[in-house]
């Protein structure tokens, strides 16, 4: 059995206010819990991959082609590959999402 603890976690993408780490990775999925403070925010971009997004903990602005929603725990919302795509959080607490890439 493989399990494993985020601080464990090979880092995918770190900064002052965000923290990325690889949970899984495999030969077609990727999963990648980001961890979003205060003012935190993933630019938009595509990816060549199909993705979805989870949301674990907070609340955020999550945009998909030009389309933004609020998020919050429990939300999941699928983006096709090469669309862009961010995220960010506005609020006062942490925001935790989990993405998916799948090829």
């Amino acid at each position: 059995m493989n399990v494993n603890l985020f601080k464990d976690c090979e880092i995918a993408m770190e900064s002052p206010l965000i923290e990325a780490r690889r949970r899984f990775v495999s030969d077609s999925t990727v999963a990648v819990e980001i961890r979003l403070k205060p003012g935190g925010e993933i630019p938009e971009h595509g990816t060549p991959e199909s993705v979805f997004f989870y949301i674990l903990e907070g609340t955020g602005l999550l945009s998909i082609a030009g389309e933004s929603a609020q998020v919050v725990p429990g939300m999941v919302s699928r983006c096709d590959a090469d669309v862009p795509k961010s995220i960010s959080n506005h609020s006062d607490a942490l925001l935790r999402v989990l993405i998916v890439k799948m090829s």
